[in-house]
């Protein structure tokens, strides 16, 4: 793992006891030989959930997964083609809940040795983004906006918006380095 991550090494493994999980999605990070890059897709428009939108890798939890990490790492080899095996499990982050507030999401970091051949699952993936971490890192080109009565930050990124619980989530891992 990248030194610039060292502050993650005290992630949690799983997430809170009692947590009534229902997705997980993997946060990928890798080096490119000059920079730390995330790997995020965009939902196709035909997507009945979040079509469009800008997310990480992850789905819902199905019946033969044991882990939430279980779930990201399924989810991630479905839809961009990350091999499990490929990927350092740094920890969990924050809980999160998307807009059905029974929909607990976890969030698994993970730290690839190397950059990934992607193939991506077009029907669940538009397009790859893969911007760098510093692009984030930048508050100055953080939002917020009042979105149903609550503040959600939000960021641009290409010709598309990173918002809503993937944002919340990207915000929960820069914090923490």
């Amino acid at each position: 793992m990248h030194p610039f991550l060292s502050n993650l090494d005290s992630l949690p493994s799983e997430p809170p006891r009692g947590t009534h999980v229902r997705a997980a999605v993997l946060l990928p990070l890798y080096w490119d030989g000059s920079e730390i890059r995330l790997v995020f897709i965009k939902r196709p428009l035909h997507m009945k959930s979040h079509p469009g939108q800008i997310a990480f890798p992850g789905g819902r939890v199905d019946a033969e997964d044991m882990t939430a990490i279980d779930t990201a790492l399924r989810e991630a080899e479905e839809e961009v083609g990350i091999q499990p095996e490929e990927v350092e499990v740094i920890g969990v982050l924050n809980t999160v809940t998307a807009r059905q507030q029974d929909q607990w999401i976890v969030p698994v970091v993970g730290w690839l040795e190397s950059e990934p051949v992607f193939r991506p699952n077009s029907w669940e993936v538009d397009k790859i983004h893969t911007p760098p971490l510093s692009h984030f890192t930048d508050d100055e080109r953080w939002y917020k906006r009042d979105f149903a009565g609550h503040d959600i930050w939000y960021i641009e990124m290409d010709d598309d918006v990173l918002w809503g619980a993937s944002a919340q989530m990207l915000r929960d891992m820069l914090e923490r380095l």
